[in-house]
């Protein structure tokens, strides 16, 4: 394994700040390319206090005036606006009483705070982005800031899918905006890393994907997940 390469990782959540296990993983995950002689970056698209000795954790709203830090009942209220599992029905309910509750959030929908993640990888600096070989996003949230980072750099893009809006509705009323964005960024990828042999087949077969563009790395492969990251780098 190579140990020049430098990984900039796109996520979501990071304990302890998580709203389900995608973050959990992220960590597991980061730990895990560290110990394999990677340097990572892991970036969110807003300001927490995390600290993680171990992994340098990011913020994409760095350069953006922001508000006062939430604290207590708002901090909660916040994280679980967060969760990727929420229909927009239970967003809208929990969005109205952190309003209610004092806080103030922009944007609003889950879509504009995805669609916003991406839009701040563009305050980041060039140089910022250019010292990284690899841009690794997790899941749909993430796919745009991605896809934005790979415009700005031309390095490699790998996009890590845990799970398709397939899997989470049971292939019953996907919907359409999150099928668009994951398209978006299977397309965009250089690479894809599906969590299962279930996941890789519904990219494939679902989402148009050449299956040679599609690997399996399970959750907990840690020797894989580090080989696989400086094999990918070399792709463009």
């Amino acid at each position: 394994v190579m140990s020049s390469k430098k990984v900039l990782m796109f996520g979501w959540e990071y304990p302890p700040h998580h709203s389900g296990g995608l973050g959990v993983a992220c960590k597991g995950m980061a730990h895990a390319l560290i110990d394999n002689d990677v340097h990572v970056c892991f970036m969110l698209p807003k300001t927490m206090p995390i600290r993680d000795v171990k992994v340098p954790v990011a913020f994409a709203d760095k350069h953006i005036e922001k508000q006062a830090p939430l604290t207590g009942h708002l901090e909660v209220l916040a994280r679980e606006l967060q969760n990727p599992y929420l229909n927009s029905v239970q967003y809208e309910l929990k969005m109205n009483h952190f309003i209610a509750s004092g806080g103030k959030i922009f944007p609003r929908s889950l879509f504009e705070q995805v669609e916003y993640y991406g839009a701040l990888v563009h305050t980041l600096s060039q140089k910022e982005l250019d010292q990284y070989d690899v841009i690794h996003a997790h899941d749909w949230l993430c796919f745009p800031a991605g896809i934005a980072a790979k415009k700005r750099t031309g390095k490699p893009f790998i996009a890590h899918i845990h799970a398709t809006e397939f899997d989470r509705c049971g292939g019953q009323n996907v919907n359409q905006r999150v099928y668009d964005k994951e398209r978006e960024g299977f397309h965009a990828a250089d690479h894809i890393i599906a969590v299962s042999e279930l996941t890789r087949r519904t990219v494939i077969n679902h989402y148009g994907i050449h299956p040679e563009k599609v690997s399996v790395v399970h959750n907990g492969n840690t020797e894989a997940i580090g080989k696989g990251t400086t094999r990918f780098s070399s792709l463009k």
